[in-house]
């Protein structure tokens, strides 16, 4: 099949329109502000997950702080037994120069302390998450 001049001079002129370049235009910026609004959610949805495990590591230093305080008064003032907190219900059983801690409200948690009977000096503790999601 032949084309004449003309058939192709009139296919490139449709081709090259300004509704055609228009459309172009068009596409591209709106495929570059897609590009930049899903760049942007995917952003915030990293910056929500960075802060709700934030909270929740929150939670565990607050309560593990309490139990440490708790022990440490307990040493000053020959306290056996210790059940709870401010805000925070856990067990402890102390033993020589180690201290046995079961968190169960706001967080569970298992906590090992090791302090000096003298001084009542915390050296070192280790915390075990029992959530099921950690």
């Amino acid at each position: 099949m032949y084309t004449t001049s003309a058939e192709m001079k009139h296919i490139r002129l449709r081709l090259h329109t300004v509704h055609g370049n228009v459309s172009v235009y068009f596409l591209s910026v709106f495929l570059l502000a897609v590009t930049v609004c899903a760049a942007f959610a995917a952003m915030m949805q990293q910056r929500f997950a960075s802060i709700l495990f934030l909270e929740k590591a929150q939670k565990y230093q607050i309560a593990e702080m309490q139990v440490i305080q708790a022990l440490k008064c307990a040493l000053c003032t020959d306290t056996v037994s210790i059940s709870s907190s401010e805000n925070t219900i856990f067990d402890m059983e102390l033993a020589s120069g180690t201290a046995y801690a079961t968190i169960s409200w706001p967080v569970r948690e298992a906590m090992t302390i090791v302090y000096d009977e003298q001084t009542g000096r915390v050296f070192d503790f280790h915390a075990e998450r029992m959530d099921a999601d950690s």
